[in-house]
Formats: structure tokens, C-alpha cells, sequence
């Protein structure tokens, strides 16, 4: 999904002049994300067209898609043009269509969406009766692998509703709660100054004067604190990846030595290995990148040889003027290794998304094939 999803993202970024209608939008970026989703975007029967939405003396009211499986609607998905916004009047005409068609098909989760982000309503605070709030927003355009896994719950084979409400009950909570500590983060409120003044024992009168001085100590405190977790998890994370880097070190030094090779893993390529992992540490655990040392070039694979051969990356760093790497722009033909060459570590980087899209194509289940042994020429 999280490839289907981003060439979604991608023909928007490439066609965005060229879609500026309801129509254009629903062609160009909808359909494809409902058929994402595993819907048959050309079975009437799975994805109805125009559902009929009229309540009392209004007429004429139509919800774009209905989405089935079988007999059973899943959700209903009204859309607008990807040039607006969506809006509280949108979200209104989504309430009155959801009023209309809920006790009628029976369906408890309602979309607006115009493309690019797409808001997922319920039923939570009052059976029957829409909510006013998503509680689920997906942005084609920023997403990670969290929002891939929270989405892939709507597509159509792990549709469940009661799991769906549970979870949109958790994520409605959690949004009230994060969006009140980003409040008082930013902008701390009365009651919750003198609610810390309280908790420190302060002695003294709490005056204006006072809580909005402690109003900004609680900010820079905040501020202060957010930095101090984020710098203690890089260092975790670093020391982590160090301790993996002189155990494999170690490792390789004791193959180089019982098969009387002459390998040494240079710094410069531990250091190219370590930019591999803060790469793909969204994708995949750390752990399982493994750095595998010749002596024509250095490999950066997933997983190690036991669950088959996976290189994502190789670094070709024997010649100090002039470096290379390879990637993989098709894993499931070794032989065909693209190579580029660099100036600084920094550069591979600039390869990000092949070496990432290596690794998903490996998590995907592409079948690792033959190992291919280096003989094409190396050029060192």
C-alpha cells in the first residue's frame, strides 16, 4: 500500500496543473486511493456511484461512493476538488448525508476527502449522529509507515467496524489530550500555572504577576524538555548502532583472519554504513541492516545470508579519489546494479528513496535470487 500511495502522491506532484475539477480529482487521485484501499473501482457493485442522500423537504442530495463488500456498506466517501480546502460546511453536508443513509445501510464510517487528505468520521459521541471531528486524517502528501498501518485497517479485507470504532475511540482520545498539551506547551493557561504552582508547593500568593511569570518558565521548561528527550534518544540510538558496528567489526575481522583474506572495514564505510541505517530505520529495525566487507567493495544488506541474499547498497570507498556506490534499481536482478559516483558520505542520501525502496521490495516478498558474486568489472 505504501508504493500505491505514494504514486498517488506522485502523479498529484506531476499533474497538479491539469486537476483543478471534482472530476479531474476523483479520476486522478480517489480512485486510484480507493482502489488502494482493494476496492474494484469498476464494479458498480463494490464502488456505487451517486447514493441518493435526501432527508425531509431537501432533494436532490447525492453522496459520491458507497463502498461494499458483498451485501454490506463499509463506508460512504464524499469528494471535493483538490484545490479547496476542506471545510466545516463540507463537513456539515457530510453529516446531513450520513443522518440520511445510516440507519438505512447500516454503515458507521463516513469520508470527506478532496484527494489529497481524506477525514474519517464516526458515530462515537452520539448513535447515529456523525461526529463533528474525524477521528482518523490521512495526508496523501505526509505519511508515514504508522498512518500506512492505521490506514490499511479501512481497506476492504481487514474491514472490521468494531475493531475500526474501538480504535477510532482511542485515537479521538488521544487527540483531545495531545491537542491540550500542545496548549499548554505554547500558550500555558491560567488553571494549569496554578495547578504546577500547587504541585511545587509554591508558598506564596498566586498573583497575576506571578502565574504569568511561571506561564513562561513552563514554556521554556516544556521546550527545554522536548530537546533533552530528543537528544537522549539520539544518543541511545547512537551508541546502540556503535555497539552493532564494533561487534561486526570484530566479526569480520575473525572471517578475514580464518580465510586468510586481507579485509579491513574502513571507517569511512562503517560511516556509510550507519547513514544506511538512519535511511531505512522508519522502514525496518536497525538491527537487521548488516554490513558484509570484500575486497573490492563493502555490501550493505538486509537480514543476514541465512534468510537469503538481500543487498540494498554497496560501497565502492578502495580508491580514496574515486568513490562509488551501487544500488539496486530492480532487487530482483543482482546482475544490474547501478553504480554513481561521490564526492562526500553525505551524498548517499540523495539516494534515500532507491535504498529505501530496496528494502520495501524485500518486505514486500520479492524473491531473493542467486547471489551474484561480484564479477562484474569493479574498476578500482
Amino acid at each position: 500500500m505504501f508504493d500505491k500511495i505514494k504514486q498517488i502522491a506522485n502523479t498529484y506532484n506531476e499533474a497538479k496543473d491539469k486537476i483543478q475539477t471534482e472530476e479531474a480529482t476523483k479520476n486522478a487521485l480517489i480512485m486510484p486511493f480507493i482502489a488502494a484501499l482493494g476496492f474494484n473501482v469498476f464494479n458498480p457493485l463494490e464502488v456505487v456511484p451517486e447514493i441518493v442522500a435526501d432527508i425531509g423537504e431537501k432533494k436532490g442530495e447525492k453522496i459520491d461512493y458507497a463502498l461494499k463488500s458483498g451485501d454490506k456498506v463499509l463506508m460512504l466517501v464524499e469528494c471535493k476538488k483538490c484545490t479547496s480546502s476542506l471545510t466545516e460546511k463540507n463537513v456539515s453536508q457530510v453529516f446531513r448525508y450520513f443522518g440520511a443513509l445510516k440507519v438505512k445501510m447500516d454503515v458507521r464510517v463516513a469520508v470527506l476527502t478532496n484527494g489529497l487528505v481524506y477525514q474519517f468520521f464516526s458515530d462515537l459521541d452520539n448513535g447515529n449522529v456523525l461526529d463533528h471531528v474525524p477521528f482518523f486524517t490521512f495526508d496523501i502528501l505526509d505519511f508515514d509507515d504508522q498512518k500506512i498501518q492505521d490506514l490499511q485497517k479501512f481497506s476492504k479485507n481487514q474491514f472490521d467496524v468494531d475493531t475500526i470504532v474501538a480504535k477510532a475511540e482511542e485515537l479521538k482520545r488521544r487527540a483531545v489530550v495531545e491537542n491540550l498539551l500542545n496548549k499548554y506547551m505554547t500558550s500555558p493557561t491560567e488553571s494549569f500555572v496554578k495547578c504546577v504552582l500547587t504541585d511545587t508547593s509554591y508558598e506564596g500568593i498566586k498573583t497575576k504577576d506571578v502565574v504569568n511569570s511561571y506561564a513562561v518558565i513552563i514554556k521554556d521548561a516544556f521546550s527545554q524538555l522536548i530537546k533533552n528527550r530528543v537528544e537522549s534518544i539520539l544518543k541511545t540510538a547512537m551508541k546502540q548502532d556503535a555497539v552493532v558496528t564494533s561487534q561486526e567489526a570484530a566479526e569480520d575481522a575473525e572471517i578475514s583472519q580464518s580465510s586468510g583474506r586481507e579485509i579491513e572495514t574502513t571507517p569511512e564505510e562503517f560511516e556509510g554504513y550507519a547513514i544506511v541505517k538512519s535511511i531505512v530505520r522508519e522502514i525496518v529495525a536497525p538491527s537487521r541492516i548488516v554490513l558484509k566487507d570484500t575486497k573490492t567493495y563493502c555490501s550493505v544488506t538486509l537480514d543476514d545470508d541465512t534468510s537469503g541474499y538481500k543487498p540494498i547498497i554497496r560501497f565502492y570507498f578502495n580508491n580514496p579519489t574515486k568513490k562509488r556506490i551501487g544500488v539496486y534499481p530492480d532487487v530482483s536482478a543482482r546482475s544490474k546494479i547501478q553504480q554513481y559516483p561521490i564526492n562526500e558520505l553525505d551524498d548517499i542520501y540523495s539516494y534515500a528513496e532507491q535504498i529505501k525502496d530496496a528494502v520495501r521490495a524485500y518486505e514486500s516478498g520479492v524473491k531473493a535470487q542467486a547471489a551474484d558474486t561480484g564479477s562484474e568489472e569493479e574498476g578500482e
